[in-house]
């Protein structure tokens, strides 16, 4: 239940799901699946992304490790599909934090799937920033890739991605970094996680690298929301 330090206050606080074969109904998931939530202690204590609901319990111990959950200022919704926001009523209701950020379509999903009654909802779009203190979160929508409402949040004081679906992989391990792991077995993963999650969106992921490309975006660290995390140039 140790959350795993990636970077000076910044924080894995996932879950590991072993049991995972089915993902989404329509894809094989032979090694499991992790769901990733991400922490950065800062001025302003931010939570990236939930976890599936059937793990939230693991979440959230991890994350009381860290610090108390009504300490969490702000919530960063980058997907809406359970597997990244399922534990994220139970974490509002704990944390009561003072933002929880998303996309336009963001928000109306979210408005579809839960009681937002009361929710601090902040829209954002692509090019704004939100100062956290020692830090800045850069917001890029990257819609259809793989729903409408999928976003990513750059840091750049740390160089650090963290990516939602984009850079994925289904697989369950003790270790956390893509470069822990064996090369052959990563490389199948990644291909499987592409073919079968984003594939039939490939036109829009060429336009988002051409955009993401004019961002001029420095990265040294991709943290996605399934799998194993990618460090080093």
């Amino acid at each position: 239940m140790k959350p795993v330090e990636l970077a000076k206050d910044i924080f894995w606080i996932g879950a590991v799901d072993y049991n995972k074969r089915n993902f989404h109904g329509y894809s094989r998931s032979p090694r499991g699946t992790t769901y990733n939530s991400y922490l950065i202690r800062d001025e302003k204590n931010v939570v990236f992304d939930t976890v599936d609901n059937d793990y939230a319990g693991t979440m959230f111990c991890r994350l009381a490790k860290l610090m108390p959950l009504d300490k969490v200022d702000y919530i960063v919704v980058n997907h809406t599909e359970k597997d990244h926001a399922g534990a994220l009523c139970q974490l509002v209701e704990r944390c009561k934090p003072e933002k929880i950020i998303t996309s336009t379509m963001g928000k109306r999903f979210m408005e579809a799937q839960f009681d937002t009654t009361g929710w601090p909802i902040e829209v954002v779009k692509t090019g704004d920033v939100i100062n956290i203190g020692k830090r800045n979160i850069h917001f890029v929508e990257t819609r259809m890739l793989h729903w409408p409402d999928s976003m990513v949040s750059y840091i750049p004081e740390d160089k650090l991605l963290i990516s939602n679906d984009a850079f994925g992989q289904n697989i369950a391990s003790t270790e956390r970094f893509a470069d822990q792991y064996d090369r052959c077995v990563l490389e199948k993963a990644i291909k499987e996680y592409y073919y079968n999650i984003v594939l039939p969106f490939s036109p829009q992921v060429l336009k988002t690298l051409d955009l993401v490309a004019s961002l001029k975006l420095d990265i040294e660290m991709i943290a996605p929301d399934h799998g194993l995390i990618w460090r080093g140039k």
